[in-house]
């Protein structure tokens, strides 16, 4: 799998454009480690280059967005609640 991010916070991350390649351990602790700042984001592309992006809109609130190529004019887009257990 390959991943994005951003972190505004630490002005750190991988651009869609050239994802990085990583396991789901990497993935996951990266995602944990994103601070809480709006616009924040991080995304997974698998190898049949589908896509999963998520966005940090505020406290507990994420946007999750599923790209659909060839316009992108038909995202799936929902918004949802992600608490840590």
């Amino acid at each position: 799998m390959k991943l994005f991010f951003y972190d505004y916070v630490t002005e750190e991350g991988f651009d869609s454009n050239e994802p990085m390649n990583t396991d789901l351990d990497t993935a996951l602790d990266i995602f944990y480690e994103l601070n809480d700042e709006e616009n924040n984001f991080f995304g997974l592309i698998d190898d049949s280059e589908k896509c999963i992006q998520f966005m940090f809109i505020s406290e507990d609130n994420w946007l999750v967005d599923i790209p659909i190529p060839p316009d992108f004019s038909n995202n799936i887009e929902k918004y949802s609640l992600m608490r840590n257990a």
